[in-house]
């Protein structure tokens, strides 16, 4: 069920044109290899996208990746 006016705009009604063309994701940025950052990463990996993750230390993405 779709509670907010905005959200309500996006679903097109049958009849209406689009107003742009869907594109699929193929490639994620994570910025934050954290909990949620690896998480969000390993989620989109395992979705089949190609995923770059950075952090502001090296040790923190190589710790992400595992």
């Amino acid at each position: 069920m779709i509670q907010s006016s905005t959200a309500r705009k996006m679903v097109p009604d049958s009849d209406a044109e689009p107003e742009a063309e869907i594109v699929p994701i193929k490639k994620i940025g994570v910025i934050g290899a954290g909990q949620m950052g690896s998480g969000i990463a390993q989620v989109a990996a395992l979705a089949g996208l190609d995923v770059t993750m950075v952090d502001i230390a090296q040790d923190r993405v190589d710790a992400g990746r595992s």
